[in-house]
């Protein structure tokens, strides 16, 4: 079995660990056209081109690393090196439309797929207007509200709102040129069109879109080249009569060391806020995951579970899916279409609601919960280290703040002494992809593994009784 057309089993199941930590859009960008090999204690990773391979190097290689160990319960001798076969273009089809996302450097990662669409989008009080600024925006062949930023907290749909932008500006105009990119895929191509010398390639293909749909801009905070040539872009496509419409999770004046000029282009235009649901919307984000799974949820049950479940639309889903999959561990086959009620309900947040702080919790009850819980110094959580358990605590810590507290991104990365949130965001969505897949983890060395979402209670429980002990 070589390593140019296939994966191997167990390279496959180091790659799905990957896909799990970095995300699919970066697994996707990096590794989505590179091979992995594993034989006994060696594990070879084929990557298309030297770029590649020498960005995981720098960037990926610990990673891999864990991921292995993780795997196989024991450290390998990793290789990573260039198979240019892996290189090869990805024939165009002349009679289907292909969703123009694909990265504008040259590439080999598989498209990412439109996920979303405007017609399952739940509107409330708090995405009214963004719902609507991004219909107009479509619907509208010269619209005032064009360019269109949407800015609000992780998890709220922002991404869903520009997925499904883009599947009805696909309807409308089948043979209309459009990209859906990330920053970071934005920048990255950039840095990899300088160094191939093909920067006048890139600009050509971005610059003749009818529109351009951009995810993630705060990733480009202190990236001034970055800025620089997405300045130009912007001015380019605005000029030509076309579309634009940017995501971020902070307004455009909130981000961190951006230019002015690009700050006073993206105000200039429509800036919509996505905000957290109420818990009627919250109810009615229920009934349509519960109708889009199958699930039958007694009303009285799905509005208890509004009133719980507080936060992101993200945190919606993580419930809805362990719910789901309690209901299908303890049914029988006599009772599989039995709906599901407070019963399970009860079980799913008997831990999370035994108890409640007297008094508001602070960061300082987190990061030392966490610390002392998983046996992991205060000072590694605050620092930078990347070691598996350190990562893990500073994860937590991250998501228990957002959920326990009031605290924003920028102002957890004030906490924790970091000039930049977006980190705190990266981590912040690990947690929830962990919960939404029901990860187990181990909190120590010595510990038996256990279900995230169980750690996390216990967690929260623990910071709990230290604000109440403190009050």
């Amino acid at each position: 079995m070589t390593t140019r057309h296939t994966l191997d089993a167990i390279g496959t199941r180091i790659a799905e660990r990957l896909k799990d930590v970095v995300g699919e859009r970066n697994y996707q960008l990096w590794f989505g056209s590179a091979r992995l090999h594993c034989r006994g204690d060696q594990l070879k990773l084929a990557a298309p081109n030297r770029f590649v391979a020498d960005w995981i190097n720098r960037h990926h290689r610990q990673t891999i690393d864990e991921a292995a160990r993780a795997e196989l319960g024991r450290p390998v001798a990793l290789e990573i090196h260039v198979d240019q076969d892996l290189d090869v273009p990805r024939p165009k089809s002349k009679t289907t439309v292909q969703p123009r996302t694909n990265p504008i450097a040259p590439r080999t990662a598989p498209l990412p797929q439109l996920r979303h669409s405007l017609n399952d989008f739940v509107v409330g009080k708090s995405n009214e207007l963004a719902f609507n600024s991004v219909c107009r925006l479509v619907d509208e062949a010269r619209s005032e509200i064009n360019p269109l930023f949407i800015h609000g907290g992780c998890g709220l749909g922002k991404t869903h709102l520009l997925q499904g932008l883009c599947q009805r500006f696909i309807a409308a105009n089948p043979s209309a040129e459009w990209m859906y990119v990330t920053a970071e895929q934005f920048t990255n191509d950039y840095i990899t069109a300088v160094r191939m010398n093909r920067l006048e390639a890139f600009r050509r293909k971005l610059r003749k879109v009818d529109l351009l749909v951009v995810d993630d801009v705060q990733f480009m905070s202190r990236k001034s080249a970055t800025q620089s040539e997405f300045l130009h872009t912007f001015n380019a496509i605005d000029l030509r009569g076309s579309k634009l419409v940017m995501a971020s999770d902070a307004h455009p004046t909130h981000i961190r060391e951006f230019s002015e000029a690009l700050v006073s282009r993206f105000v200039r235009g429509m800036v919509a806020e996505v905000g957290q649901p109420d818990a009627m919307m919250r109810a009615q984000i229920i009934r349509a995951i519960a109708q889009r799974r199958g699930m039958h949820v007694v009303d009285s049950a799905i509005d208890t579970l509004a009133e719980r479940c507080t936060g992101s639309v993200r945190e919606l889903e993580g419930a809805m899916t362990r719910l789901n999959a309690m209901a299908a561990l303890l049914r029988d086959e006599a009772h599989s279409h039995q709906p599901i009620g407070h019963a399970l309900l009860n079980q799913l947040f008997a831990p999370v609601h035994s108890s409640k702080p007297r008094r508001p919790v602070r960061f300082g009850h987190i990061v030392e919960t966490v610390s002392r819980e998983l046996n992991v110094p205060t000072a590694a959580i605050l620092g930078s280290g990347r070691q598996q358990r350190v990562v893990l605590a500073r994860s937590l810590t991250i998501h228990l703040a957002r959920q326990m507290t009031t605290l924003s991104y920028p102002d957890i990365a004030r906490e924790m002494g970091r000039k930049n949130h977006s980190t705190i965001v990266t981590a912040d969505q690990r947690i929830t992809k962990q919960l939404t897949t029901r990860q187990t983890v181990k909190p120590t060395p010595d510990s038996a593994s256990l279900p995230i979402d169980q750690l996390i209670d216990q967690l929260r429980q623990s910071v709990v009784q230290a604000v109440n002990r403190a009050a």
